[in-house]
């Protein structure tokens, strides 16, 4: 799990998850978009889901993989997060 408060654009520091992910983000978004993106085999970044809002994204990946996340176009932002992830039981 981790967590913290995004106050500019830019991303996250990438993490490890396997199955679920489970995003909060709630705050000032100051017109931007949070991404949850997903690392591909190429070493790109790819957009899972968005929020322009506070919200909750929940995201079942098939197998492990690295994810972050991606503010763009806010003015004045000031985000929480928390991202956590676990296996379907």
């Amino acid at each position: 799990m981790s967590s913290g408060t995004l106050s500019a654009n830019g991303n996250t520091t990438p993490e490890d998850h396997r199955g679920y992910v489970w995003v909060h983000a709630s705050g000032t978004f100051g017109g931007g978009t949070v991404a949850l993106q997903f690392k591909g085999a190429d070493g790109t970044y790819r957009d899972v889901a968005t929020l322009t809002a506070d919200g909750q994204i929940t995201h079942e990946f098939a197998g492990p993989g690295t994810v972050r996340l991606n503010l763009t176009g806010a003015t004045a932002p000031s985000i929480y997060y928390e991202v956590q992830s676990g296996y379907r039981k």
